[in-house]
């Protein structure tokens, strides 16, 4: 990142599901934590965080692509968890010196 100005978060471990719940928080979390970290290490002056989540919806018995609708029941897990992800990533954030 040495250089950079400007670093965009793109990456996500966006599994609906995994058998170890920690591996997605270790990914998303943990990865952006060491992110913002090495951002300001590197003298970056603003991260863009962004997301695609709800852009593809998950069709009953078949596979999810751009032309399925997203309906509220796909999202409420993955709004929880991401709102307890997003509060733990602000705090991160903070601690790493950026703001918001």
């Amino acid at each position: 990142m040495a250089g950079c100005g400007l670093v965009f978060h793109v990456a996500a471990d966006y599994r609906l599901w995994a058998r170890h719940p920690q591996e997605l928080y270790r990914s998303n979390v943990d990865g952006t934590r060491n992110l913002l970290s090495a951002a300001k290490s590197a003298g970056v002056e603003r991260v863009v965080y962004t997301s695609t989540v709800g852009c593809i919806g998950i069709p009953h018995g078949g596979i999810g692509n751009e032309d399925a609708a997203v309906s509220l029941a796909d999202m409420v897990e993955t709004i929880s968890v991401r709102s307890s992800w997003r509060s733990r990533w602000r705090s991160s954030s903070r601690a790493a010196g950026f703001r918001w």
